[in-house]
């Protein structure tokens, strides 16, 4: 029946068909409804035209005249509710005391009187004509403002006919118990006969919101309508009293009446006013909250958070009355409601991505990017980037002022799209700092894998060479270190020693140590490892594989076993020392032999020597160790170095290592700055 139905409204509006289908569905309502009231409507002024005495009209020209006046403040102010549907939907009514002038004027003056009803629905149908913009929105006038002419006439006309074949009689006779009683029945039945005669309209209503809607109980819905029809009549029963008023007294204590209800209409439009102002925002204030809480609960999801925006404002648990879009640039639309608004707002949206911020556009004045902006409240505002304070998307809010919202109240909604391009932030900022959370985390794995990988290339013990003891140990500062020193066993049974330094930090340092491990070792065991000859081509390799400015500063040594000799050469690195045993012997530094492995493809090494008594030992170290600052910013440096070393004669490289990495440590704190690498050579004591 339903689609039956929108076929027939389609034939007479073809632009029904452009609308989204639940819109299709209402303005099919309105379209229909608007023929049913206009056929009804015309009934009604053709009776009316019969049965109007004109020279009632000239006769009480003073009355005419007051009322017509009067019709002005008491269309002005209105008086405004709001009924909840279903949770989060609501449908507004508004209700003036026009009425009232009308109905004594029929009272008064016979059904003439009832012109001055008419002439208000033709002065409301021609200006809410012009001021709306959209085909759909002139329908739904043009149904409302017949549905009142009808109204003002057919069922009027009814109840006046009634009321005269029931005894009345035109004027008013006065304030007797069956004159009063009769007036009271006839203006009841207008109200049932308006009543009957929006009820195919109701029944269609009711079928409509069960496809739209399902979750909107029929008992609310018609509880609605007919709350709402009761409060449009609310005032028409004191015409009576009004009527009296004029026949008992006179003009002036008509007017005197009449003043006091306007000014009765004035306090209960100022009075529904606050109310409702105080009810949007305590509303708006509940919808911003569990938005909140919502956004705060869901998942760091973009997708998920923005959903819940979206669905958030779709449930009007904000209760945004209006045409709403929420965008991020450059072309993301998260939400677009109502579904019947098909046009989308792109100069807006222009204009504001070079005006970030909070603007609103009062209505009559035309917008900085060229909408009229007649009878409508337009809000834009800019949701901006938490950390970078850069604009990523913006809000847009409109709303009609021909119904209860003005300028006035649409203020309060100003505060609320602030808040709400608030929370889209935050949840765009979560939704980043859970990325980046998430990136860290698997980078700080990869660096946890990857310190694994390079802890198993340092030896996992310390060879055993005959005459010698060694010991040695790295403190990384991360996960990855540039340091390294390793041990192992050349073709002719010596055994290498290597400590190296790379000038980085972290991934790409540990990267250029492992290969300048590998390259080293490969060139020591399968080609020459007489250390001078090893750092050369070790030199020439890492120019010829890598194109990365990084260099590496390496100590590379060799002893025999059973030997009293160390063969070396030092790269760059800072230079080592030797403790002798016999305490009268001052340490001795070693020099660099070399520059550093990696800058100059033709540089050259000297190999040096430096021989060993039981009981002495070298100390190899990296510059972590000498650079360790405290919190007084002092340095650890090369002579706390030495003299802490110098104190350990006679104890074994393990206690010697153990010892100089527990001093640095306890000079240095908790914070490391740099990798630490410490290895210690001794010649053992002979038994």
């Amino acid at each position: 029946m339903l689609n039956w139905l929108e076929r027939q409204a389609r034939r007479i509006w073809p632009g029904l068909g452009e609308l989204p289908p639940d819109r299709r569905l209402i303005s099919a309502l309105d379209v229909l409804g608007a023929l049913y009231l206009a056929a009804a409507s015309l009934a009604g002024l053709v009776w009316l035209a019969l049965a109007s005495d004109w020279q009632a009209l000239a006769r009480e020209w003073p009355l005419c005249l007051a009322l017509l006046l009067l019709l002005i403040p008491l269309n002005r102010f209105s008086i405004f509710t709001l009924t909840e549907l279903r949770p989060g939907m609501t449908s507004s009514v508004a209700s003036s005391l026009d009425g009232v002038a009308d109905w004594t004027a029929a009272l008064l003056l016979g059904p003439v009187g009832l012109w001055f009803g008419v002439l208000s629905s033709f002065a409301r149908l021609a200006v809410g004509l012009r001021g709306e913009p959209t085909g759909s929105a002139r329908w739904g006038t043009l149904r409302s403002e017949l549905g009142n002419l009808a109204e003002n006439t057919l069922a009027r006309m009814a109840a006046l006919q009634a009321y005269a074949a029931a005894g009345g009689s035109f004027p008013f006779p006065g304030f007797s118990a069956r004159a009063v009683m009769l007036a009271l029945l006839a203006t009841l039945l207008m109200f049932v006969l308006q009543q009957l005669l929006s009820t195919p309209l109701y029944f269609y209503l009711a079928a409509t919101m069960k496809v739209i809607d399902p979750t909107i109980a029929p008992r609310r819905l018609f509880g609605f309508v007919i709350g709402s029809g009761a409060l449009l009549a609310s005032g028409t029963p004191f015409a009576v009293l009004a009527a009296g008023l004029y026949v008992e007294y006179g003009l002036g204590l008509l007017l005197f009446f009449f003043i006091g209800l306007v000014l009765v209409s004035y306090l209960a439009h100022s009075f529904s006013r606050t109310a409702l102002r105080s009810q949007q925002q305590s509303r708006l204030m509940q919808g911003l909250e569990s938005l909140g809480r919502e956004l705060l609960l869901a998942p760091p999801d973009e997708e998920t958070l923005l959903k819940r925006v979206s669905d958030h404002i779709l449930s009007s648990k904000l209760h945004l009355p209006g045409r709403v879009e929420v965008r991020l640039f450059p072309d993301r639309v998260v939400l677009h409601q109502p579904a019947m608004w098909v046009e989308s707002p792109e100069p807006a949206w222009e204009w504001l991505r070079s005006h970030p911020g909070t603007h609103h556009f009062d209505p009559g004045k035309p917008t900085p990017w060229g909408d009229a902006n007649q009878n409508r409240c337009t809000a834009l505002v800019s949701i901006d980037d938490y950390d970078t304070g850069q604009m990523v998307g913006g809000i847009y809010h409109s709303a009609s002022t021909r119904g209860y919202i003005d300028r006035s109240l649409f203020s309060i909604y100003l505060p609320a799209l602030d808040n709400l391009a608030d929370q889209v932030a935050l949840a765009l900022r979560r939704v980043q700092n859970y990325a980046r959370m998430v990136s860290h985390q698997r980078v700080e794995q990869e660096l946890r894998v990857a310190g694994d990988i390079q802890g198993s290339f340092l030896p996992d013990k310390f060879p055993e060479v005959a005459g010698w003891w060694l010991s040695g140990v790295l403190v990384s500062a991360r996960d990855t270190s540039g340091d390294f020193f390793d041990f192992f066993t050349v073709p002719d049974g010596r055994v290498a020693v290597v400590v190296a330094d790379v000038a980085d930090k972290g991934v790409g340092a540990a990267l250029y140590m492992a290969l300048s491990r590998a390259y080293l070792r490969s060139q020591a065991i399968e080609n020459d490892p007489d250390p001078a000859k090893a750092l050369g081509a070790l030199n020439r390799r890492v120019l010829s594989d890598t194109s990365s400015d990084l260099f590496v500063t390496v100590v590379y040594g060799l002893v025999a076993p059973n030997q009293d000799e160390f063969v070396y050469a030092n790269a760059g690195h800072p230079p080592p020392f030797v403790v002798r045993a016999d305490s009268s012997l001052p340490l001795e530094m070693m020099p660099r032999t070399g520059m550093v492995v990696g800058v100059m493809p033709d540089s050259t090494w000297e190999p040096a020597r430096v021989r060993l008594s039981p009981g002495d030992f070298i100390v190899i170290y990296s510059d972590g160790l000498t650079d360790a600052q405290n919190d007084a910013g002092e340095y650890f440096g090369l002579q706390r170095l030495l003299t802490e070393a110098e104190g350990m004669r006679g104890h074994s490289p393990v206690d010697v290592r153990r010892h100089l990495i527990e001093v640095v440590q306890a000079f240095s704190g908790t914070f490391q700055e740099d990798d630490i690498t410490l290895l210690v050579l001794g010649k053992t004591r002979e038994r």
